[in-house]
């Protein structure tokens, strides 16, 4: 009779064999299984790090502005890092070319007019270029608002772009109340206030309702300007929290559909 021993032995060698390749090529699909879910959402945020680093700053721009004092150095030392704000928040949200070279244009204006400041000291100069810096950040919550609107679900960049947009709303009413104390010194029923840090202040206090009074607005202007703040920061809270709530609700599958999809597989 043929002897099967060596088959035998020969199968059990090409188990054995078999065996480490399994566990590699398992090994193998537990990476794959966890590179892939980094890599599609590398491949669905390509530019996420752009709104990290605008978020670091505008941190950096709040930093200054309270930080800066209250000389004639201190609008020329924040207007470049606002004006680069802007110009990242519209290459962030890519606007278009046209879009583009009117900012850079605007934001070199915005630059030289701080540095006539720092030549002249004018008060009233100093007043029209916070007018300058409020209509310069105007356009950049605008232009990722409506990315935000156009999103089809919640990423990071769309999270790290609703707290860019919130922070710049309390910038913008700080720019607009220095304007309107620059060319009217009477913002404050306190009296004469030239610290833009207590304008920084007074914005995000107010955009967050919080309302310590230690500061009041003193006439029918700054009253008008602050109760659009205030509604402004809670609408978009409002709408923002709402929006994100309902992408993330539209990708959530139903528990009823996960045991279907159970029971059809089984």
């Amino acid at each position: 009779m043929p002897d099967d021993r060596p088959q035998v032995d020969g199968a059990r060698s090409g188990a054995a064999g078999d065996a480490p390749s399994g566990a590699a090529d398992a090994g193998a699909g537990d990476s794959g299984g966890l590179v892939r879910p980094l890599r599609r959402l590398r491949h669905a945020e390509p530019h996420s790090e752009r709104y990290f680093f605008l978020l670091g700053l505008l941190l950096v721009d709040v930093c200054v502005i309270g930080l800066a004092g209250g000389g004639r150095w201190a609008t020329f030392t924040y207007t470049p890092i606002t004006a680069a704000t802007l110009l990242l928040a519209l290459r962030t949200s890519e606007a278009r070319r046209r879009t583009m070279r009117t900012a850079w244009a605007a934001a070199g204006i915005a630059v030289l007019a701080s540095l006539l400041v720092v030549v002249t000291g004018s008060k009233h100069l100093n007043g029209y270029v916070y007018f300058m810096l409020f209509a310069l950040l105007l356009i950049s919550p605008l232009a990722i608002a409506r990315r935000i609107v156009m999103s089809r679900r919640v990423t990071l960049r769309l999270l790290v772009a609703a707290i860019c947009v919130y922070l710049m709303i309390g910038l913008l009413f700080t720019f607009v109340y220095l304007g309107v104390n620059g060319v009217h010194p009477s913002f404050f029923a306190q009296g004469s206030q030239q610290d833009p840090s207590i304008y920084l202040y007074f914005s995000f206090i107010t955009m967050t309702t919080v309302g310590y009074g230690d500061f009041t607005p003193a006439s029918s202007v700054p009253r008008v300007l602050v109760v659009f703040e205030a509604m402004l920061g809670q609408v978009f809270l409002v709408t923002a929290v709402a929006r994100l709530v309902s992408l993330y609700s539209s990708e959530s599958p139903e528990p009823g559909d996960a045991v279907h999809d159970g029971e059809d597989g089984g």
